[in-house]
């Protein structure tokens, strides 16, 4: 079994160390993500891909969800495989427009309030930063990626 592993979190990528077993009997991957001190990082994403079998991408209809709540975006990270509709709910009395202008994903949520929903098919592999042109504090991510992947809380 092989593990390619990437990561995502809230500081810089020069802060960050990586730990993890493989157990091959098995078929499990333990895996440790820490900051440079040895705290665990939060919000962190691994993907991983199993030697031998092909990448598999999102069966036709998956969906995730990133709710836009209290001037926030949640979760603030959101694993899914390519070809995962994600829907973006406005759960705020207010309205919101949410955009992206990373290259595995732009696109641009025109203005909406509650209770429409903004929707959007992440087909190709790549972190996608989030952000909202009204309320400049909201950041969120979401993680596209064909392999499989796990996250991880501290």
């Amino acid at each position: 079994m092989s593990g390619a592993f990437r990561w995502l979190g809230r500081i810089s990528a020069f802060g960050w160390g990586l730990g993890f077993a493989v157990n091959c009997l098995a078929g499990t991957i333990n895996a440790t993500v820490t900051k440079a001190d040895g705290s665990p990082l939060s919000d962190a994403v691994v993907s991983f891909s199993v030697a031998g079998q092909p990448a598999v991408p999102a069966k036709a209809g998956t969906k995730a969800v990133m709710i836009q709540e209290d001037k926030q975006f949640s979760p603030f990270v959101l694993p899914v495989q390519i070809g995962t509709t994600v829907d973006f709910p406005n759960h705020d009395t207010f309205r919101h427009q949410v955009y992206s202008f990373s290259p595995a994903k732009r696109f641009e949520l025109k203005l909406y309030g509650a209770p429409q929903v903004g929707t959007q098919i992440f087909d190709k592999e790549g972190v996608v930063s989030l952000g909202c042109n009204i309320h400049d504090n909201m950041l969120a991510y979401v993680c596209a990626s064909s392999e499989h992947l796990r996250q991880m809380r501290a």
